[in-house]
């Protein structure tokens, strides 16, 4: 897979249109995932105009990317800042939904109380936990890439994520929040 990228990338360096669509029809598809997952309160349409401006840059960009590995960073930056530029844009305070918190087919939005306490709460997990949240929830490395980082056996990464994102819930309790999620303020 990567050689055949790495193949895609340098021919549509020549500006060959056709590799470009390939590439495309391959690096569209991890930028939609990547805005989905930062904005999964979005419609479909939203975030494909998103991962659409994430290609655009890519394609504007292309010239400077020189391998398969710089063209994953490229990507994965570029919708990350999308999603910062649109969250700013709309002036949301979004905390990112996970698979492991329910989801509720509705914006969801954080007050500057409630993102307070959750720095606080993020402040006291081991150095280990707080180092799993960042990589997998802020940083969106899959396991795998988490136990290569870190050195922690694989099978253990979810169940150390776990424990982490009880001890936050925990602490949010502790500090009389039940729910994190709010509506916008008017």
């Amino acid at each position: 897979m990567d050689d055949e990228l790495h193949v895609l990338l340098h021919a549509c360096k020549t500006g060959n249109e056709e590799k470009w669509n390939l590439l495309f029809a391959k690096c569209h598809p991890v930028a939609r995932g990547l805005v989905r997952r930062n904005l999964r309160q979005l419609d479909k349409q939203t975030v494909d105009l998103i991962a659409q401006d994430v290609m655009l840059a890519l394609h504007e960009k292309i010239q400077n990317i020189n391998d398969v590995e710089h063209l994953g960073f490229f990507i994965k930056a570029v919708a990350h800042n999308k999603c910062v530029d649109y969250i700013r844009r709309n002036k949301l305070t979004i905390l990112p939904i996970t698979d492991d918190f329910p989801f509720v087919e509705e914006k969801v939005f954080l007050t500057d109380e409630k993102v307070e306490a959750l720095h606080a709460a993020l402040a006291n997990l081991s150095q280990q936990a707080s180092t799993l949240v960042r990589l997998r929830y802020l940083e969106y490395h899959s396991y795998k890439e988490i136990a290569a980082r870190t050195g922690i056996d694989l099978a253990q990464v979810g169940m150390k994520l776990s424990r982490a994102l009880s001890h936050l819930r925990a602490e949010l309790v502790k500090q009389g929040f039940t729910s994190l999620f709010c509506e916008p303020d008017a």
